[in-house]
C-alpha cells in the first residue's frame, strides 16, 4: 500500500517573508524540498528581502541585528508560492546521479571485488584506533572499523555496479597500483573508503589533474541528514563529472598537440622556403660577380694588348731592330699573365661560369 504524500506547502508573500526571517534558509530549503539557491530565487521573484551574511551568527551570539522591512508589492512580484515537499527530501545540491535503491536493500550478490574484500576483512585484526588491517589480498581500499564495515561495503558495491552500468570498466590491481581502479577510457579514477576520527565514513576519489593542480582529489564525507542512497548518488555524480572534465582536458591536450605538430610542420616548410630563397640569392650574386669580373678582365686584356701594340709601333718608328722589338713584345706579354693574352679567353670563361651558376640555381629552385 502506497503511503500518502504530504500536502503541498502554500505560502503567501507575507508568510514566506516571516519564515525567511525566522528560520535560516538552509533549514527552510530542507523543509520545502528545494535548494537554498532555489529558495533565494523564489524570494527574488516575490520581492522578499533576505538576511545578509552573518545575520544568524550575530543573532545567536546576542548581537543586535536589524530586520529589513517587507517592501510594498509591485505588479511583477508573485503573491503566492507552493512547495511540493516530500518526506526525506534532501537539498538539490546533494542530488546526484540515480543509483537503483534496491542495491542497498539486498546484499546477496555483491560485486566479486566487494565479496573478496568482505571475506578479507571479516577475519582481519584491528589496530589501536579500531581500524581493520587491510590484507594484501583485498582488491579494494577500505579502511574502516568493524562497525562501519557493512555500510562501507554497501557503498562500494552500489558505486561499482552503477559505474559498470554506465559502460565503464574496473581494472584489477597491479604491482604499481595495489588496489583496483576505475577506468572510463581514457580516464582513470581511484576509489577508496576510510573512516574518520568521529566514526563517519569518507569516500576519496583521486585521479590525474583537471586544472592547474598536480592531481585531482575529492573527499566526500558522510552527512547525518543524508540517506545512504543519496550519498552514494552524490559520489557517483562527482565521479561522472570528473570523467567528463578529464575527457575534455585530454581532448584539449590532443588538440594542442596537433596544433604544435602543425606548427612544427609550418616552421620546417618556412625554413626550407627561406633556405631555398637564400640559395637562389647566393647563386644570383655569384652569377653577377662572374659577369662583372669577366667584363673587367676582357676590358683589361683589350687595353693591355692595345698598349703593347702602341709600344711596338713606337719602337718601329724609333728604328729599333726588329728582333729586339719582337723579343720585348714577347717579354711584355709573358708578364701580363695568361688571362690577358686574348680578350676572347675572358669572354668564354665568363659565359661558362654564368651558365654553370644558372643551372645550379634552376636545380635549387
Amino acid at each position: 500500500m502506497n503511503e500518502a504524500k504530504p500536502a503541498p506547502i502554500r505560502l503567501s508573500r507575507e508568510q514566506l517573508y516571516e519564515e525567511i526571517w525566522k528560520t535560516p534558509a538552509r533549514l527552510l530549503s530542507v523543509r520545502f524540498g528545494i535548494s537554498d539557491v532555489g529558495l533565494a530565487k523564489v524570494c527574488k521573484r516575490m520581492g522578499i528581502p533576505r538576511p545578509t551574511r552573518g545575520y544568524w551568527r550575530k543573532k545567536e551570539t546576542g548581537h543586535r541585528v536589524r530586520r529589513v522591512a517587507l517592501p510594498k508589492s509591485k505588479p511583477e512580484h508573485r503573491q503566492e508560492v507552493v512547495f511540493f515537499a516530500e518526506t526525506g527530501t534532501v537539498p538539490r545540491r546533494w542530488k546526484g546521479a540515480r543509483i537503483a535503491p534496491e542495491i542497498f536493500l539486498t546484499f546477496d550478490q555483491p560485486h566479486p571485488y566487494v565479496e573478496i574484500t568482505s571475506r578479507s576483512l571479516r577475519t582481519a585484526s584491528s589496530d589501536i584506533d579500531g581500524i581493520l588491517a587491510l590484507p594484501a589480498t583485498a582488491p579494494l581500499s577500505v579502511k574502516v572499523s568493524r562497525n562501519n564495515l557493512s555500510k562501507a561495503l554497501r557503498i562500494a558495491d552500489a558505486f561499482l555496479k552503477a559505474w559498470l552500468d554506465q559502460g565503464h570498466e574496473l581494472q584489477p590491481k597491479t604491482e604499481e597500483i595495489p588496489f583496483a581502479w576505475l577506468s572510463a577510457s581514457p580516464v582513470e579514477l581511484h576509489f577508496a573508503i576510510r573512516e574518520e576520527k568521529d566514526g563517519r565514513l569518507c569516500v576519496e576519489l583521486s585521479g590525474k589533474r583537471i586544472s592547474r593542480r598536480r592531481s585531482y582529489r575529492r573527499r566526500l564525507r558522510e552527512k547525518i541528514r543524508l540517506s545512504l542512497e543519496a550519498w552514494a548518488g552524490r559520489i557517483f555524480a562527482v565521479a561522472l563529472h570528473y570523467v567528463e572534465q578529464r575527457k575534455q582536458v585530454i581532448l584539449d591536450l590532443e588538440r594542442k598537440q596537433q596544433e604544435l605538430e602543425q606548427w612544427k610542420v609550418d616552421c620546417e616548410r618556412r625554413a626550407r622556403d627561406q633556405q631555398a630563397t637564400v640559395q637562389r640569392w647566393q647563386e644570383e650574386r655569384r652569377k653577377t660577380d662572374a659577369l662583372i669580373k669577366g667584363e673587367s678582365e676582357w676590358r683589361r686584356a683589350k687595353e693591355f694588348r692595345e698598349f703593347i701594340a702602341a709600344c711596338r709601333d713606337q719602337m718601329i718608328e724609333c728604328g729599333e731592330d726588329q728582333d729586339q722589338i719582337e723579343q720585348w713584345v714577347a717579354w711584355a706579354l709573358s708578364k701580363a699573365g695568361r688571362p690577358l693574352l686574348d680578350p676572347k679567353t675572358s669572354i668564354e670563361q665568363t659565359i661558362l661560369e654564368t651558365r654553370e651558376v644558372e643551372d645550379v640555381g634552376d636545380v635549387a629552385a
